[in-house]
């Protein structure tokens, strides 16, 4: 005990600390793991939006049609089946992924990551999560 607050000790312990923190922080999302696709379906949203032109002396407010483009994909990660909804853009499409393929997956949490086709991650917030079928 008497060593860990001499010089050299505390020295020793601190770093210690330090690569310890480093590590956990760097590498502690886990590594790829192989997930299986179960389903991926459309889940876009189409509603209203209002746009409104602030212009002194003009009142006019007119309802412009919104449209996010979305996609629900369920992949099985150690027998575990999970589900997220990841935005479409032009690095994702759900035409990247097809039913029974096997793809690069990690849980962080709340959240399911998926490596895309490019070798980037995308992380969706998990809205079902559930037993294998």
């Amino acid at each position: 005990m008497r060593r860990l607050f001499c010089a050299g000790g505390l020295r020793r312990g601190l770093a210690l600390m330090f690569l310890t923190g480093a590590t956990l922080a760097w590498g502690g999302s886990g590594k790829w793991q192989s997930a299986k696709v179960m389903e991926v379906r459309d889940a876009s949203e189409t509603g209203a939006s209002v746009a409104s032109n602030n212009s002194v002396g003009v009142a006019d407010t007119a309802l412009v049609g919104g449209f996010v483009p979305r996609c629900e994909v369920t992949v099985v990660l150690n027998g575990v089946a999970y589900s997220a909804i990841y935005s479409v853009d032009k690095h994702f499409k759900p035409s990247d992924l097809t039913a029974g393929e096997e793809v690069p997956a990690r849980v962080e949490g709340s959240k399911l990551a998926l490596q895309r086709l490019d070798g980037k991650e995308m992380k969706a917030k998990i809205v079902h999560r559930g037993p294998a079928l």
